[in-house]
């Protein structure tokens, strides 16, 4: 990976498969870098917070844990999940996997707990690892506006039922318990009074 154009991309990447001392060698320059940016929502959004740009209306799960965290001393750790993201791991990457509209609903004592439990259970590693990369938060119904025909798929977290309004078909909603309607099949450690209604329309980008 390189953060400049190349040139000899392709025949290098032809050479190195070539020769067979990998699976597989694949190589990104400054172009491909520049595509990922342009159609991932997660992407940008990850990349502003890292270049301490300004945001306003979205944030990725990474800066809801680290906002959680630190709210209590010493800070918490992802430990306190645990026992949660055991009973409901399964739960979790069956609604991942499957192709249905039907919400799934993580009851919560707080917004802020909810979406730092979304945050590890995104990390677990047998669950969701590799679809946190899709995930990004939302309290805003005008910044989903304008993020949402990108091109490349992600999934939507929306915390106002205002950004919910927004979503003609919601991807993941985290809103106070008596919008939603769906009984809880996610609890995280503590008693609830919030809950994340997610819902997955295919995992489409939202038009």
């Amino acid at each position: 990976m390189t953060p400049r154009n190349w040139a000899g991309k392709a025949a290098w990447v032809k050479e190195k498969n070539v020769d067979g001392d990998w699976k597989a060698v694949k190589a990104l320059d400054a172009s491909d870098l520049e595509q990922w940016l342009e159609e991932s929502v997660p992407a940008q959004i990850w990349l502003a917070e890292k270049l301490g740009m300004p945001v306003t209306g979205f944030e990725t799960l990474d800066r809801c844990w680290e906002r959680w965290a630190a709210g209590s001393d010493p800070q918490m750790t992802p430990e306190i999940f645990e026992p949660s993201i055991t009973a409901y791991r399964k739960t979790f990457k069956d609604w991942l996997e499957k192709d249905s509209d039907r919400p799934s609903v993580i009851a919560a004592d707080s917004r802020d707990e909810a979406l730092a439990f979304l945050g590890c259970l995104f990390e677990d590693t047998d669950a969701a690892s590799r679809s946190k990369d899709l995930a990004a938060v939302f309290d805003s119904a005008q910044a989903l506006r304008t993020l949402a025909p990108s091109s490349s798929p992600f999934i939507p977290v929306v915390t106002t039922d205002e950004a919910e309004r927004e979503l003609a078909t919601v991807t993941a909603a985290i809103t106070p318990s008596s919008f939603v309607r769906a009984t809880p099949s996610i609890r995280s450690p503590t008693s609830p009074s919030t809950c994340c209604a997610m819902s997955r329309s295919r995992r489409r980008s939202p038009r």
